[in-house]
């Protein structure tokens, strides 16, 4: 894993690096949720489960890109509960 994507700040933040972390927070829980809905819609219920990170709602210095992705995590859940 790359350490300079998970501690740079937005001034010197290399757009490969911020969607490093864009794809392993938030990419990969768009894929699971679509993946585990595929299984809940034939079964006829179900539950999602995502966890996250207080860091969504109040932002951590230097880890700008992975606050964004947990605030991202946050409303992709409760946009998916709402479906």
């Amino acid at each position: 894993m790359r350490a300079r994507a998970l501690t740079n700040s937005w001034r010197p933040y290399a757009l490969d690096d911020w969607n490093f972390v864009l794809n392993v927070n938030l990419a990969s829980t768009f894929l699971f949720m679509q993946a585990a809905a595929r299984h809940m819609l034939k079964a006829g219920s179900g539950s999602i489960v995502n966890i996250s990170s207080i860091t969504g709602a109040r932002g951590i210095p230097d880890r700008c890109a992975y606050a964004a992705t947990k605030a991202a995590v946050n409303s992709l859940t409760q946009s998916g509960a709402t479906a």
